[in-house]
């Protein structure tokens, strides 16, 4: 059945977020959220968060298991939680800023975001 989709593009998945609080601010902390999770993935496995991601939708397809979704999660709050002073990011300006540890609340809110990426 490939005319039903199962995953959302990201303009879905921003929409999705703003409808749900009504709030820009929302999705601005989605993006920084994906943002941070391509470092992560980029670091970690040297691929694009979308081709982790799609190779973790492929593997849940084949054997339904919910762990690798639990750990690679937990792997990314632990990532996040560190500072990572060799990656640099692009500000609007262009200026290159390491990238500092999250603490908290926004941890909790990448996290509390993350999920409607799987």
């Amino acid at each position: 059945m490939g005319y039903l989709s199962d995953k959302l593009t990201e303009e879905q998945l921003f929409k999705l977020t703003f409808d749900k609080g009504k709030s820009n601010d929302s999705v601005q902390v989605l993006k920084s959220a994906l943002s941070n999770f391509e470092y992560f993935t980029q670091d970690q496995f040297k691929k694009p968060r979308l081709e982790v991601l799609n190779d973790l939708s492929n593997e849940f397809k084949k054997n339904r298991d919910t762990r690798a979704p639990i750990i690679l999660l937990h792997r990314f709050r632990e990532w996040i939680s560190e500072d990572h002073l060799e990656i640099r990011t692009v500000s609007g300006n262009g200026a290159g800023r390491p990238l500092k540890a999250k603490r908290g609340k926004s941890q909790k809110d990448y996290l509390s975001l993350m999920y409607l990426c799987f």
